[in-house]
């Protein structure tokens, strides 16, 4: 695994509490995964590809899990011909990791599919350093970034932490992975700007009406100022605070 890519994906000589080595519990967990059709990323060429799918079969007694083809029939083939994978996907806000040394390919119900051996391990995140909240659709969250360029991105925020936000821009501007922005300003209700510099930390592109398609990624905040968080937490319990009232009425 490269340097670049270290921050996303989780050492394995790190991995320590978080190492599920149980065939049962591997199978259970990423059954959970399918069936809540949780997008799972697979990371490959020594992180330098990417492809974005979903797990659609556990197959316990055979010990093979079906992964659905992704958008890209060139990172199709070319997932199959790497060697080591790494699959980085979630379960309750929960970071889920693991890997296979070969990735071939399958069919579902007829339909192709990328197939892969049930995981000797799994790594299971238990800690939540920083609680996420999805921004409600009818009070948006917006900011803008300022690029080395002098360009001037706006932005949309999909969610936030403490620890950083989940955001999509326009098609015509792509980041690379690991790449940081110097300055990104985000408008918080009733707590005003924030700013602070933004390393992507992971990229996911979906399908959205007709061809377009969307992508969103996530930053991580660099050298935020404390009293910026804590503007930010304030934020996201004013946040839970609303929903919880909505849905008493």
């Amino acid at each position: 695994m490269s340097e670049d890519n270290k921050q996303t994906i989780i050492n394995d000589n790190d991995s320590g509490q978080y190492l599920i080595t149980s065939p049962l519990e591997i199978a259970n967990l990423l059954r959970l995964i399918s069936e809540k059709r949780q997008w799972v990323t697979a990371y490959f060429n020594h992180g330098a590809d990417f492809l974005l799918t979903s797990i659609i079969r556990v197959h316990t007694p055979r010990r093979e899990v079906f992964l659905d083809y992704g958008g890209s029939n060139i990172n199709n083939r070319k997932i199959t011909e790497a060697g080591r994978v790494i699959f980085v996907t979630a379960h309750d806000r929960v970071k889920i990791q693991f890997s296979s040394d070969r990735v071939t390919s399958g069919t579902v119900n007829s339909l192709p599919a990328l197939r892969i051996g049930l995981p000797d391990s799994l790594i299971k995140l238990q800690r939540r350093e920083n609680y996420r909240v999805n921004i409600p659709l009818m009070q948006p969250l917006t900011g803008e970034l300022f690029l080395k360029s002098g360009e001037m991105l706006k932005i949309n925020i999909h969610d936030i932490s403490a620890g950083g936000i989940c955001m999509t821009v326009g098609a015509e501007h792509r980041f690379a992975l690991n790449e940081e922005i110097s300055q990104c300003r985000i408008y918080l209700p009733d707590e005003g700007t924030i700013e602070t510099m933004l390393k992507i930390r992971h990229i996911a592109e979906s399908a959205i009406k007709g061809n377009l398609q969307e992508i969103r990624y996530g930053c991580m905040f660099v050298d935020i100022e404390l009293d910026d968080q804590t503007r930010i937490q304030r934020y996201i319990s004013d946040i839970e605070r609303e929903v919880r009232a909505r849905s008493r009425r």
